[in-house]
Parts: structure tokens; C-alpha cells; sequence
């Protein structure tokens, strides 16, 4: 009996063990919070569909029929503005929020809605106090009762990149899919404080270090209508927690196979992936070599803040998601330059710093290159003349370098230099795809305008490649050297094939524009393929059938790392 005894107590801490397990793996579906305050306002008989912008909670209408709702803290508005943007209008609200006389913190909700009726809503807790503070969000749909959903959030294997290390945020929620009406894209809650160094001369890096990211939601039925229950968690005074989302009334992807693709693609460019969005910008993981110091260091990188990956979809199938994300991306863009003629990093990197004394803010010039032809191309998608005439400005900035001396010569041409900074105590090496973006960039500028000025600068770069030659190639590997230095010595890993991919842009620019060009630039991209095959390294379909065109069907013939989004 004692025996028996003994093994139904064994059975029963077993479940016990079990249940515990599968709550604590299960959290981000099922915490419930600040549930009394929320029914003490059932029994107020409180209309969820009617706006209350402050006090004891508030209501904020998204669409007709789906409202968000914060309460549990007394909430002030200090500031409440329309803000006109490109092709979109912000609604910002600010509120200080209040718990018995005391300050806890501030609350910013943003809802951005585009030229199409889509919005974004960004929200941003900031703490100020040692009390703890979480924030409750419920997105209401009135009288709406099924959903399906689409994950986009999965486990990925992740190699320690040797640049940035590992990525700690996951993937997006999802798309749900609610009722015949709405379409909701949800991401994450990403919990993190600023991290910021002040120089001599009063110029700033600034940056986010990741605290936590927070998986919490559940959704439930009530009185005939769904909730979708989120927080704004803290665990720590100063701590920022952050949140966003994108609603339509249609449907955000034509198709779950559009869907899986632009999974797939978010999976594999993971470290860029557009994860952790708010009103300013997107935040990505950065390098390890930043200040201030932090492995687990986030900012606004400027590749990030462009949305060149959304042009490229839209442009093969204009899907209303990549639609709302270039606005999105082009505003983020148009808010983070000011007043400066380029965009310039916010962020010191240690290298750069250690090398050249450059300190942020600095400029990058393979980075307005791309966020020139980006704002282009976005414009071309908008029709909006200004954004398409920002192109110059970066074509400008590369015709004006030899004049300032931020160049490195060689026997008939000359690179510019890949970084510039007022401050920085010499000049810094140029690396081979910058060179040939810049190239490429120019010849681009001068198609479309005729300025001989930009044809002669880009000239000027491709013979530099040429006067160097192979010995762009590393004897060691057949790899290519990522940059050359200010003495003509060479240093650096290439990256996979970004910089084989600038060499065939440049050689589809000579064939088109009837340049005549030395065999080096097949014998660098000959060289760097043959890198490619024997250590297996992956390359897009796209820059494969470039390869393919340009005449390098035999080299290949026995390659077969080529992948695909669209498969």
C-alpha cells in the first residue's frame, strides 16, 4: 500500500515538474496582466470603441472596429501632434504616466499611417523609476472571434559571425490573419537601455545595449470580441521597452508562398532582418567593435535604416507589406539626416577610431551609395520628384573628393577613400567593393544626367582597379583583399560575394557603355569564383545568372551552392 502510495506521489510531482516546465516554455502565450484593472473597467461599463486619450486609461482608434487600450496608471498627455511625412502622416502621443503620486515613467505611442491606410503603431516605454513597471497593451477587434496566423518566429541555428557575433533578438511574431477584415503583423517586445559616449568636442556615439527581448501575448475572446494582450515590460529604472506593429484592412501578402519566401529571406540575412523596429529606425546588431563597449550592442545601422530589400520584392511582386516598409524605410531615412548634406554613422567603431581617429559622427561612403540608389528607386515606386533628385547628392559628394585630397592615387587613376571625417588624423584605406559601388554609382548618375563630370570620376576609379591588378588577389587563397591601405599594402577577408557582385555590375556598365576595359576585372572575378567553388560558399541565384551572362557558364558548370528566396 505504502509502495503504491509512494508511486502515485512519484506520478503526481512528475505532472507537477511537467506542468511547471510547459508554463515557463509557454510564457509568451499565456501571462495574463493587470487583469483586475481591466475588469474593474468591464464593470465601469467603459465603451472600448470610443477614444479617450488620457486618464486613468486610455483608447486609441487604430481602424473601424479595432481599438488599443493601456491601462492601470494615470496617464497625462503632454503632447499630442499630426506630423505630415513622405507619402504617410504620424499621430504622435506623448504621456507621462503616474502610480499614487509618483512618476514611473514616459509612454510614446505612434501611429503612422501610410498614403494606403495601412499604420504602424511603434510604442516606447521609458522607466524612471526603482518601482517595478510593466505597461499593458490590448489590441481590441470588436465583434471578431477567429484568426489564423502565420509564424514567422522559429528556432534558427546561428554561427558566431565574426563581426557581430550573435543576434539575440528572434523573428517577428507573425501575420494574423483576423477574422475577413484585418491583417496584423506583430513583432516581439525588445527591453533595453541607451548606452552613449561624449567626446572633447561635444560630438556623441550613441547606441542601445539589449537587455532582454520579451515574448509575451495572449489572445482571448471577450464579450464577442478578440484581445490581443501585450506588454510593455521593465525590469530596471532607465530601461526602454518597445514594441510595433503593422494593421491593414487587406492583405499585407497576395499569398502564403509570398509569405514563406520573405521568411526565408528575413532567416538567412537574420543579423539585418528587419526585427526590431521603432518610430526613429530600425535596430540591428552590431559589430563588437563599438563605444561605447558591448557585446550586446544594437544601433541604427545606416544598411539597415534604407529599405533597398523591399524595393527589390516590390519591383518583382508588389506585395502591400514591402509597399508600407519603403515608405517607412524612406521616412526613417528623411528623419535621420537633419541637416547634415549626407547621412552620417551615429556610432564610434573602435577600429576606425584606433586607425584613423575618426569618431561618430562620421560618413561612410558605401553606405550613402546605397541609401542614394535606394531613395531613387523609391521614388521612382512613389513618384515623388525629391526623393529620385536625392540621388545627386551622393554623386556630388564623389566628384568633390579629389579636391579635398581624400583620394589615394595611383599611375593614371585614383580611389576615394572609404570613410571621412572632419576629425580623423589620416587617411583611411579603401576597400574594393566600395571602389566599385562608387564606379558603378557614377556611371549610373551619368546616364541619367549627362554630367560628364561624374562620368570622368568614375574613369578615374576604374583605372585605379586596373593599375593595381591582380594584385587585388591574396596568393595565399585566391580570395580577394578587402581593402588597401594608405602604403598600397594589402589587408583583409573579402566578404563572401558582395564584392563579385560589384565587379559584374562594373563589367555590365563597360559592355553598355561601349568602355573599353583590361582583362584584370574577369580575372578578379575568375579568381574570387574559383575561391567560391572550393570552399563551398553559397551565392544568390540573381548574381549566378550575372555570372552565367558575363561568360562564366564553364567555370561554374560543376557549382551547386546556389540559393533562392523564391523557391
Amino acid at each position: 500500500m505504502k509502495k503504491n502510495k509512494w508511486i502515485l506521489y512519484a506520478i503526481g510531482l512528475f505532472f507537477i515538474v511537467l506542468i511547471s516546465l510547459i508554463a515557463v516554455k509557454g510564457m509568451n502565450v499565456t501571462i495574463k496582466s493587470g487583469e483586475k484593472e481591466f475588469d474593474k473597467l468591464k464593470k465601469e461599463n467603459v465603451d472600448f470603441e470610443k477614444e479617450n486619450p488620457e486618464g486613468d486609461y486610455i483608447v486609441l482608434a487604430l481602424k473601424d472596429g479595432v481599438s488599443l487600450l493601456s491601462y492601470g496608471y494615470n496617464f497625462q498627455l503632454e503632447k499630442q501632434e499630426i506630423q505630415e511625412k513622405i507619402n504617410a502622416n504620424d499621430e504622435v502621443f506623448e504621456y507621462a504616466l503616474h502610480r499614487n503620486n509618483e512618476r514611473i515613467g514616459n509612454l510614446e505611442i505612434v501611429i503612422r499611417e501610410i498614403d494606403n491606410e495601412d499604420k504602424y503603431v511603434f510604442s516606447r516605454f521609458e522607466r524612471l523609476t526603482e518601482e517595478a513597471a510593466t505597461i499593458p497593451i490590448k489590441l481590441i477587434f470588436h465583434d471578431e472571434r477567429k484568426y489564423a496566423f502565420f509564424q514567422f518566429e522559429e528556432e534558427i541555428e546561428q554561427e558566431h559571425d565574426r563581426v557581430f557575433g550573435i543576434d539575440y533578438t528572434s523573428n517577428v511574431k507573425g501575420l494574423y490573419s483576423i477574422g475577413s477584415q484585418y491583417n496584423l503583423f506583430l513583432s516581439q517586445n525588445y527591453i533595453s537601455h541607451e548606452l552613449s559616449t561624449v567626446y572633447e568636442d561635444g560630438k556623441e556615439s550613441v547606441l542601445r545595449e539589449l537587455v532582454n527581448e520579451d515574448k509575451h501575448l495572449n489572445i482571448t475572446e471577450d464579450d464577442g470580441s478578440l484581445l490581443f494582450e501585450l506588454e510593455l515590460r521593465t525590469t530596471e529604472k532607465d530601461q526602454i521597452s518597445e514594441n510595433w506593429l503593422l494593421i491593414s484592412n487587406e492583405k499585407l501578402f497576395s499569398s502564403e508562398k509570398v509569405m514563406k519566401e520573405y521568411k526565408a529571406e528575413t532567416n538567412h540575412n537574420f543579423i539585418s532582418s528587419r526585427k526590431w523596429l521603432t518610430s526613429i529606425g530600425p535596430y540591428t546588431k552590431l559589430p563588437w567593435s563599438v563605444e561605447p563597449s558591448t557585446k550586446l550592442g544594437y544601433g541604427r545601422n545606416l544598411v539597415v535604416l534604407q529599405g533597398t530589400p523591399f524595393v527589390e520584392n516590390y519591383t518583382l511582386q508588389p506585395e502591400r507589406f514591402y509597399y508600407d516598409m519603403i515608405v517607412n524605410s524612406v521616412n526613417y531615412l528623411w528623419d535621420f539626416k537633419e541637416d547634415t548634406s549626407l547621412w552620417e554613422t551615429e556610432y564610434t567603431s573602435t577600429w576606425l577610431k584606433n586607425e584613423y581617429g575618426i569618431i561618430a559622427p562620421y560618413t561612410d561612403t558605401r553606405h550613402n551609395e546605397n541609401i542614394a540608389l535606394f531613395l531613387s528607386s523609391a521614388g521612382d515606386i512613389l513618384k515623388n520628384e525629391a526623393l529620385k533628385d536625392s540621388y545627386l547628392l551622393y554623386a556630388d559628394f564623389l566628384s568633390e573628393q579629389e579636391d579635398i585630397d581624400n583620394i589615394l592615387r595611383t599611375e593614371k587613376g585614383y580611389y576615394i577613400l572609404d570613410y571621412y571625417s572632419d576629425v580623423q588624423t589620416k587617411k583611411t584605406h579603401v576597400s574594393l567593393n566600395h571602389a566599385l559601388g562608387e564606379m558603378s554609382y557614377l556611371f549610373n548618375a551619368y546616364q541619367q544626367t549627362n554630367n560628364d563630370e561624374y562620368l570622368q570620376v568614375a574613369l578615374k576609379i576604374k583605372q585605379a582597379v586596373e593599375d593595381i591588378g591582380t594584385m587585388w588577389i591574396n596568393p595565399t587563397n585566391g580570395d580577394l583583399w578587402y581593402q588597401i591601405n594608405g602604403d598600397y599594402t594589402f589587408e583583409g577577408k573579402d566578404y563572401d560575394t558582395l564584392t563579385l557582385s560589384d565587379l559584374a555590375t562594373g563589367v555590365e556598365y563597360y559592355e553598355k557603355l561601349q568602355i573599353p576595359y583590361s582583362d584584370v576585372h574577369k580575372e578578379l572575378m575568375s579568381s574570387k569564383i574559383d575561391y567560391l567553388i572550393e570552399n563551398e560558399v553559397e551565392m544568390l541565384d540573381t548574381l549566378y545568372d550575372q555570372l552565367i551572362s558575363l561568360g562564366f557558364e564553364e567555370q561554374l558548370k560543376d557549382y551547386n551552392h546556389v540559393i533562392s528566396y523564391k523557391k
